[in-house]
């Protein structure tokens, strides 16, 4: 995704894995589509314990639903996210204050702070993102393209968007983790969350021309943040901008969604252009980095870096 495509790695053996060179994008997604197919037969659909900090056959299945979305996959990604959808550990939450606590139900895998270094460092998101006081400029904000985008009662935008205001203006910063720092921890990082496979299955079953089902999926997600329902009118195109509109705001500073959404569509230029507007093709890869083509003679650098 980042960096286009890449040595596929199989062994162990050093000499032969420096001098790689680059196997196709869909190579590799067949590889990891193996994996993730072996690891969802293999994870115990259990839990080890009452959190959720340990991979199981639902954040294999979700993972899978997302290789088979991002290779156009649609009946494969649709039947892999029912899987996850139709599992009673998992619920969509009427609180959205509560849906990044450790201890929350729409959590399919989540990691606790290996921190130490500060004490009461419940998340890295929000150590990062919460401003130290009151009084503190927030470091990240949100383009004002996104807060305007949220609809006239939109409940993601009243719980998981934050004001700050001071003598230069006002901005907006994520606010779904709350805690910069506080002791017990409330509060593990959401890697995986059962909110993702409805928008999986939405764009799987519009792409698949079942409508209906793909806005069912939608109005799901948009009951849940107190919005009407989308109308049963919309024409194939709509849908589709709706489900990356949708997207957008439910997924909003999380493991950078937007980026690759836009990306895999094909709109990243569209989109973008009003606010970078001198980004061209070769922007949608990162180059590779230096030490790479250093120590490996058979890499080309990406175009565009040259």
């Amino acid at each position: 995704n980042y960096f286009g495509d890449v040595p596929l790695v199989l062994d162990t053996d050093y000499k032969k894995n420096t001098s790689l060179s680059r196997t196709s994008s869909t190579e590799v997604y067949a590889s990891i589509i193996k994996d993730l197919t072996e690891a969802q037969a293999s994870l115990s659909d259990a839990y080890p314990t009452a959190e959720r900090t340990r991979a199981n056959k639902a954040a294999a299945t979700t993972l899978l639903a997302r290789a088979y979305l991002y290779t156009e996959q649609w009946a494969q990604a649709e039947t892999e996210a029912s899987k996850v959808i139709g599992d009673a550990k998992y619920e969509l939450l009427t609180d959205l204050n509560a849906v990044f606590l450790k201890s929350s139900r729409e959590a399919i895998w989540q990691l606790q702070t290996v921190n130490t270094s500060t004490t009461g460092v419940n998340t890295w998101e929000g150590f990062s993102m919460v401003p130290f006081a009151a009084t503190s400029t927030p470091l990240y904000r949100l383009y004002p393209s996104l807060v305007t985008a949220f609809e006239t009662g939109d409940k993601r935008k009243e719980f998981w968007v934050k004001e700050f205001t001071n003598a230069s203006g006002t901005v907006h910063y994520p606010y779904k983790y709350k805690v910069r720092t506080s002791t017990p921890v409330v509060e593990y990082s959401m890697v995986l969350r059962y909110a993702e496979l409805f928008l999986i299955r939405a764009e799987a079953r519009a792409n698949q021309n079942n409508l209906e089902g793909a806005l069912d999926d939608m109005n799901t997600l948009r009951a849940r943040a107190g919005l009407a329902s989308l109308p049963d009118t919309l024409p194939k195109e709509e849908v589709l901008l709706a489900v990356e509109n949708e997207r957008r705001l439910e997924l909003f500073a999380e493991w950078g969604h937007r980026w690759l959404d836009l990306k895999r569509t094909g709109r990243a230029i569209e989109v973008l252009s009003p606010i970078k507007p001198d980004i061209t093709a070769t922007d949608l890869l990162y180059p590779l980095p230096l030490s790479a083509i250093l120590t490996n003679p058979s890499l080309e650098q990406n175009p565009g870096y040259n």
